[in-house]
């Protein structure tokens, strides 16, 4: 009988790892499944029906939300300066940027701001009101100082998450709350909100993989939020995170403070903040009120 030379028996070892690779990841994956069923179980019991959008988003894709704020839960201190802010972006980032680069030099105890550099007085009388409020939030010591010609504040080092970026994304929230609640009621939709969502891709599901500033489901449809306040528009993170979705009838949309062609970048999505209530009521409304003539199922409304 011939016997199998050193390289036939070379192959089959080969074959067989392969194949025994391919088992071990194939009963990984399913374990792993089986285990997200169960959290997610667990965890609705805990968070009741009111995360369910959630998990019904995020469970297909292998995800497991592990912590989220949602709809109407109530909001701290720092919500209705946020709102202030995110009402008039073009006076408030150049603020928040100064105060920004304040708190890093460490050398600099405080930002002195001038009557003189703001031609309308509307501008001047909001400034030095949200400073005194930012003064009773105390994300700002008690040194603020206030002539009526130049205000002299000192920005709290440990508040340095909020001023860079934390006040637009709880802005955000309360505009894609006011646009979706008004569109949802007019258009007799159920709506759900979160913000803050933090998500695990497995086991002990603890570790955090992904974070997203904002979430809403409107009717069936799921639309994911981040917002970026900074010069640089992180392109090759956009792109992930829209792929991640782009295969389950999600709408991603990036958000920034700078007005940018939003043509450079379809078919992603770039919605500035400047006219962000315009642009998702328009992006709403093609979603989800769709005439019988309408034969586009994708919209062509910045980006598809």
């Amino acid at each position: 009988m011939k016997q199998p030379d050193i390289d036939d028996k070379s192959s089959e070892a080969c074959i067989l790892d392969v194949i025994e690779q391919f088992v071990c990841e194939k009963r990984k994956l399913l374990q792993d499944r089986g285990d997200l069923e169960r959290q997610i179980k667990d965890r609705l019991k805990t968070h009741g029906r009111s995360w369910k959008p959630l998990y019904e988003l995020f469970e297909p894709l292998g995800l497991l939300p592990i912590d989220a704020k949602c709809n109407d839960e109530k909001r701290d201190v720092l919500y209705a300066l946020s709102k202030t802010a995110i009402g008039r972006i073009e006076l408030y980032l150049p603020v928040m940027k100064l105060l920004v680069e304040a708190i890093k030099k460490k050398s600099v105890d405080s930002v002195e701001f001038a009557k003189s550099d703001y031609r309308e007085s509307d501008y001047w009388n909001q400034l030095r009101n949200f400073f005194e409020n930012m003064k009773k939030a105390h994300i700002v010591s008690v040194c603020v100082k206030d002539n009526g010609e130049t205000v002299s504040i000192c920005p709290k080092a440990d508040r340095l998450q909020f001023f860079d970026g934390g006040w637009a994304e709880n802005g955000m929230v309360y505009l894609i709350e006011k646009t979706i609640k008004s569109f949802s009621k007019a258009n007799r939709l159920a709506s759900s909100i979160f913000w803050n969502v933090k998500l695990s891709n497995g086991a002990p599901w603890d570790s955090i993989k992904y974070e997203f500033d904002a979430i809403a489901k409107v009717g069936a449809m799921f639309y994911v939020f981040e917002v970026k306040t900074g010069a640089i528009l992180p392109v090759d993170k956009w792109f992930e995170r829209w792929s991640l979705f782009r295969n389950v009838g999600v709408r991603y949309i990036q958000c920034t403070a700078k007005e940018i062609d939003y043509r450079l970048f379809m078919p992603l999505q770039l919605f500035p903040i400047a006219n962000f209530e315009q642009l998702l009521q328009e992006r709403l409304k093609k979603d989800l009120v769709k005439s019988k003539d309408d034969k586009d199922t994708c919209g062509d409304i910045h980006g598809t």
